[in-house]
């Protein structure tokens, strides 16, 4: 019986549903999977070497969405990889256009991802018209939890938390503050950049229970009026859009923050959705050939 994969991918794990090709939307039942990140601008030994003890059929259907594979030399690159391994056909798309998928499916839109990146764009006619930001750690991520953990980072640094959250960061981070910045940097350098940059964007999952802290409600409603600022109010003003609906954790976790902001600028959530996996793959079953 042919079968649907569903991947969808960040740069540390990959979430696979599968599926019959002929199961009604009624009755959707899925066998997850879950198999190291994908992203062609990293290495990606581990994914590839997972992937072999998958057994796709050539007549299955396969759709991937990961992060950095909005341009097509990259999605022709991971369309090959599939086809050298199964012979099968295979639509890779970017992250952004399984995000608005998932929550827009076939209406025009924007849609915003934050997880440990930022990003928005605007959707129309099956593909990303235009985006702001989502350009990574190094240039502008801003909306999304690396850029969000670095200024928590900074605070605790400078003693501006309170007692009880600066111990629970200390755990975390697992190094006293004095010594935080000679590990942290020396450890990047000698072994892996991307751990460091794990470690600072799953710091935000840390956060919830002292929300109610005036100072951390701060830190966050005013990183999200910069999100806001620079990329959802200029994208909005470009499109005549004042609506927009959310993919990722950082939004999931943040969205009471996320919502303040909104109001401030007379702007509408439609919809936030913490993972879009199930989401993509009814959207595949509304629309499979």
């Amino acid at each position: 019986m042919n079968k649907i994969y569903l991947f969808e991918s960040g740069s540390t794990k990959t979430t696979v549903l599968i599926t019959n090709l002929n199961r009604s939307m009624d009755a959707l039942n899925y066998e997850t999977l879950s198999l190291p990140g994908y992203n062609p601008n990293r290495p990606n030994v581990a994914f590839l070497e997972a992937l072999t003890s998958l057994s796709i059929n050539p007549n299955d259907q396969v759709y991937f969405y990961g992060s950095g594979l909005a341009s097509i030399e990259y999605q022709k690159e991971l369309s090959e990889k599939f086809r050298t391994l199964f012979n099968c056909k295979i639509e890779v798309n970017g992250d952004l256009t399984g995000a608005a998928r998932a929550t827009l499916h076939n209406s025009a839109g924007i849609v915003a991802i934050l997880g440990t990146g930022g990003v928005v764009g605007y959707y129309n006619e099956g593909k990303i018209q235009s985006q702001f930001g989502g350009y990574g750690y190094l240039i502008d991520d801003v909306g999304g939890g690396y850029e969000l953990g670095k200024r928590i980072v900074s605070a605790w640094l400078n003693g501006e938390l309170s007692n009880k959250l600066e111990l629970v960061i200390e755990r975390y981070l697992g190094v006293e503050k004095e010594n935080f910045i000679r590990e942290y940097y020396s450890g990047i350098i000698s072994s892996n950049q991307k751990n460091g940059l794990d470690l600072i964007g799953k710091l935000t999952k840390v956060l919830p229970p002292f929300m109610e802290e005036n100072f951390i409600d701060e830190i966050v409603v005013d990183y999200f009026d910069v999100f806001f600022k620079r990329h959802v109010n200029p994208l909005m003003k470009k499109t005549g859009i004042s609506r927009f609906s959310i993919v990722g954790s950082i939004g999931w976790i943040f969205q009471k923050n996320i919502l303040t902001v909104a109001n401030r600028y007379g702007i509408e959530i439609d919809t936030i959705i913490q993972y879009p996996a199930e989401n993509l793959l009814k959207y595949h079953q509304k629309t499979k050939n």
